[in-house]
């Protein structure tokens, strides 16, 4: 399932009383130096204006695609890897801060300055309070699908900023109008779905060994960037969410804590990952997946480890 959204570069985040399920939210102007030259390609034209030796593009790209990259001399479509790095603090007694990191899979079609993009989630894990992390399973991870997200390139290929777009990801729900509408309350929502296929409604977290919890959540996140010398975009991001838990094996998985988005703490690096970039292809298929972006996660980015003084500013 492929969900279409379009998004500005603007933003707005709202404190939330959340179980402890909470604890898992998710995702989740300096000049900016010159960038590495391989990460685009130089555009050489024919005496007819043709492209020579373009390079090919993903299989629903189309000749309007080349063209509009000729026209800004830059091109950014192919695989890459969206790496964000959460923070929010946990209100127990004092507050703590807790990191989610993620790694999304991002194919990019670019016409002129847009970007059209699919994005999967391919990691998801979060640092630990009091001592127990929270897992997400794979099926979990999958049941988001794969999310279609209308961003944008600002200035020249010496000088470039990503504006990207808004990401809504539905987990264990179905809804008609996914940014207006509201959230379930009740766990006899028809909307509510078995979207991991366990048998059980919502999709499933466990929190460590400690209980298992059954929870629907909308999250909404907005990122902005610039590209470094290393040839990576880096930036902050924002982020909001929803969430409702319908079920929990016991009392400590429906423990009502509140839980306030950190965006001030948030970062954003975005990093090519096929040929033209990290090339991360280990198997030769011409394809980066999932699995091999996990492997190559260190190669990719750094994660915050936990800092509560973060959410005592």
């Amino acid at each position: 399932m492929i969900h279409y959204f379009k998004g500005l570069t603007r933003w707005y985040t709202s404190p939330l009383a959340a179980t402890l399920a909470g604890l898992i939210l998710i995702i989740s102007n300096a000049c900016t130096p010159l960038p590495t030259p391989s990460l685009f390609d130089a555009q050489v034209l024919d005496s007819t204006g043709t492209a020579v030796d373009a390079p090919a593009l993903p299989g629903d790209a189309t000749a309007d695609t080349v063209t509009a990259q000729q026209q800004t001399g830059i091109s950014m479509t192919g695989t890459w890897v969206l790496a964000t790095d959460w923070s929010s603090c946990v209100v127990l007694g004092d507050a703590m801060e807790q990191r989610a990191h993620t790694l999304t899979r991002v194919t990019m079609i670019q016409e002129g300055r847009h970007l059209h993009e699919k994005r999967q989630i391919c990691f998801l894990q979060s640092t630990p309070v009091l001592g127990q992390t929270t897992i997400f399973p794979q099926a979990a991870l999958d049941s988001v699908g794969v999310i279609a997200v209308e961003s944008s390139i600002l200035g020249a290929d010496t000088h470039l900023s990503y504006a990207g777009g808004m990401e809504v990801q539905l987990w264990g729900l179905q809804l008609t109008d996914p940014l207006a509408e509201s959230m379930p309350s009740s766990a006899t929502d028809p909307r509510i779905i078995d979207a991991d296929h366990d048998g059980l409604p919502g999709v499933t977290f466990h929190l460590g060994k400690a209980c298992d919890m059954q929870v629907v959540q909308r999250s909404l996140a907005v990122v902005d960037a610039q590209l470094g010398i290393d040839g990576k975009f880096s930036g902050g991001a924002v982020r909001s969410n929803e969430m409702y838990v319908v079920a929990g094996s016991n009392g400590l998985c429906t423990s009502t804590f509140a839980v306030h988005a950190n965006d001030a703490a948030n970062h954003a690096t975005m990093v090519r990952v096929d040929a033209k970039g990290l090339n991360l292809d280990t198997d030769g298929n011409g394809e980066v997946d999932c699995a091999e972006v996990v492997a190559a996660k260190d190669q990719i980015v750094q994660f915050l480890d936990a800092d509560d003084a973060r959410c005592t500013n």
